[in-house]
């Protein structure tokens, strides 16, 4: 059967013509959102995302999203009842703009942000920029980093116009503890009794501390981390294993030694000393007391 040149030709037409088919997003990044950025890992930062990239961030795994923006900002206030729908954890706290770019609300933001456990979030606003000046405050706040290395990790989570705003706040604050006493790790003990006998020496340094921390606020803040730290193992890998409810101390304990840390860290001495007469007995002697009862 032989086939005329124009029908060939119509084929080949049709052919250059045909629209490829659609392709699924993978990636967070082929959304189309607004300034989106991966600063950190699992850690998404944008403008403000649409009811449709919302379902299909949910669709990739994003259960936590954060807006900073406050519910009568135009564009915003839908995001509650959608995500709720989706599965997702929405989280907003409100920054209307330069005033509330603080330390005390970086602050917040972290806490925000280690409610999703490790799981990829969102942190997203108009345009980013309040998020990326949050996450810079934070980062030299609570991360260990200098003003230049909090304000590059800024500029990457999205800051640009609130920079100037950031870079005063950096220079009036007290130094940061170093990066490496900060992040000390904490090796895993074999037991939890093991882990609550290492941190032994930081707890007798905290305590030695809390009357009179202007001696050492860095070296306060990097105990109460490693402190921290070996708390989430109470929660982790020896969760309820040995000690019933341990896990509800442990991470109570934890968040009060995070909290030590940060205000050490931003210099407040008076907070600190405010912290003294709930902190031991709250805190630490239940978690001993709990152990205590069951290994002795």
């Amino acid at each position: 059967m032989r086939t005329s040149s124009a029908t060939v030709l119509s084929v080949l037409l049709a052919a250059c013509g045909a629209t490829p088919a659609p392709t699924t997003p993978t990636d967070p990044a082929q959304l189309g959102i607004s300034n989106f950025a991966a600063p950190a890992p699992g850690l998404y930062t944008s403008g403000q995302p649409t009811a449709a990239q919302l379902e299909q961030l949910a669709a990739l795994g994003v259960r936590h999203v954060i807006n900073l923006k406050p519910a009568s900002e135009k564009g915003t206030g839908w995001e509650e009842a959608e995500a709720k729908a989706l599965g997702i954890t929405f989280v907003r706290l409100p920054i209307a703009g330069q005033p509330d770019v603080t330390f005390a609300n970086a602050t917040r933001l972290a806490e925000a942000m280690r409610a999703s456990n490790g799981a990829p979030m969102l942190v997203c606003c108009q345009s980013s920029n309040r998020v990326g000046a949050l996450l810079a405050l934070d980062a030299f706040q609570n991360g260990g980093r200098s003003a230049d290395q909090a304000l590059a990790f800024g500029r990457a989570a999205g800051l640009s116009k609130l920079e100037p705003v950031v870079q005063q706040l950096l220079a009036a604050a007290p130094p940061a503890p170093p990066a490496a006493a900060v992040a000390a790790p904490v090796a895993k003990p074999k037991s939890l009794k093991k882990a609550m006998q290492a941190i032994e020496d930081d707890w007798h340094h905290i305590e030695g501390l809390l009357a009179d921390p202007a001696k050492d606020l860095p070296g306060l803040a990097a105990a109460a981390t490693r402190v921290a730290a070996a708390m989430k193992l109470g929660y982790g890998t020896f969760e309820d294993t040995e000690v019933p409810d341990f896990a509800k101390l442990a991470r109570e304990a934890e968040a009060a030694l995070l909290e030590l840390a940060q205000k050490a860290t931003a210099g407040d001495g008076d907070a600190i000393k405010a912290m003294r007469p709930t902190l031991q007995p709250q805190h630490c002697a239940r978690c001993h007391d709990a152990v205590e009862e069951v290994h002795g």
